[in-house]
C-alpha cells in the first residue's frame, strides 16, 4: 500500500474518472512488468552449429572478445581452440576475421 498524495496524479500517467482516494489513503497499485528487447550484436547464429561468429574489429584481442561473450578474458583459450582451423596462434587475428565462438 502506498500512501497517496493530495497531487495523486503525475506527468505522463493517466487517472480514471473514478479514482478520488481520501486525503491520507492508502491505494494498492499493480505495475506490469516493462517489456524487453534484445538488441542485436555483432554475434550471429550459425544454423547448421548452433554457433555464435564474431568479426573481429581493430585492437580486439582473443582476451577482449571472451571477456564480452564470456564475462571473462581468461576464458580466451576457448576461442582460440574453436578456431585453430584459421589461427595458428592467439596473435595471428587481424581485423575483419569472423571467429567462431563457442
Amino acid at each position: 500500500m502506498i500512501p497517496v498524495p493530495e497531487s495523486a496524479a503525475s506527468p505522463g500517467i493517466t487517472l480514471g474518472p473514478s479514482f478520488n482516494p481520501a486525503p491520507g489513503g492508502t491505494v494498492s497499485v499493480k505495475l506490469a512488468p516493462p517489456s524487453v528487447q534484445t538488441p542485436p550484436t555483432s554475434a550471429t547464429k550459425l544454423p547448421s552449429t548452433g554457433g555464435r561468429t564474431h568479426v573481429v574489429a581493430q585492437g580486439e584481442t582473443l582476451y577482449i572478445i571472451a571477456q564480452r561473450y564470456y564475462g571473462s578474458g581468461a576464458k580466451w583459450p576457448a576461442i582460440l581452440d574453436a578456431n585453430r582451423d584459421v589461427l595458428k596462434n592467439e596473435n595471428a587475428m587481424h581485423p575483419g576475421m569472423t571467429l567462431k565462438i563457442p
